[in-house]
């Protein structure tokens, strides 16, 4: 318990809420793997945007053959979210593609242009008040048309405990992704990492070998000792020495 105790103390901070993050490498690099390397991690993500792509390409082509009207394909909220899929697994392709060729990530303090700023968070508001001003789309509180027949609007007290639970389960599903994260975490650190930790900085060029530096901690049936830090770096090749006359 006290270690669930601590997890939830670390992640209720303030600035948790920011975008900032103080290991980039956890972004291109797996938990499972002992190396720097971008490349198992490029193939993986690769191999899942593949999948994700042929899935929607499969589900739209199969729908324009069977449908005759294609238009229907995008009001349903799992093609949306296969869509969604497609894009994560892209973009996290795109970030592993990006280490592979450029180097790691480095952490970057943004700053946005004042007009910029303007126009992201004032204008498009301006702009979706313009369309709704101009239009002559109804908008009712118990909505248009059902998709689904569990969403009937006509029945509203249903309908709202379906939506109801449908909000309490994406509260559960989530706490659930983060409970297999941390379980996966644990269990590539039990596998991995359980007799040497290696701490590798984070702007070193995944393609050089760097300095290390080793944390040696007793394995679980020794006697509990003080950690020792000891700097390892890569052996150097040894001149030739020129042959005899």
């Amino acid at each position: 318990m006290s270690a669930i105790r601590t997890y939830f103390k670390e992640e209720a901070k303030v600035q948790m809420l920011v975008l900032a993050h103080p290991k980039p490498s956890d972004f291109y690099l797996s938990v499972w793997q002992t190396t720097r390397s971008a490349v198992p991690l490029l193939i993986w993500r690769a191999l899942l945007f593949l999948a994700s792509l042929g899935i929607v390409l499969s589900s739209l082509i199969l729908y324009i053959i069977d449908s005759p009207n294609v238009g229907y394909w995008f009001i349903y909220l799992t093609h949306w979210g296969i869509t969604i899929n497609t894009f994560a697994t892209g973009f996290a392709l795109a970030v592993s593609v990006r280490c592979y060729f450029y180097g790691p990530l480095t952490a970057v303090q943004e700053e946005l242009n004042p007009g910029l700023d303007i126009a992201i968070h004032g204008l498009n508001s301006l702009v979706m008040f313009g369309l709704l001003m101009s239009a002559s789309q109804p908008s009712r509180i118990k909505g248009n048309k059902y998709i689904y027949p569990v969403i009937d609007w006509s029945s509203p007290g249903p309908t709202i405990g379906v939506v109801a639970l449908t909000g309490l389960m994406l509260i559960v599903l989530h706490f659930m992704v983060m409970g297999m994260a941390v379980g996966r975490d644990a269990l590539a650190s039990r596998l991995f990492h359980d007799s040497v930790t290696v701490h590798v900085e984070e702007g070193v060029p995944l393609r050089q070998r760097p300095s290390l530096r080793v944390l040696v901690q007793p394995s679980s049936g020794a006697r509990a000792a003080p950690p020792v830090r000891a700097c390892v770096r890569a052996p150097r090749p040894s001149p030739r020495r020129a042959a005899p006359p």
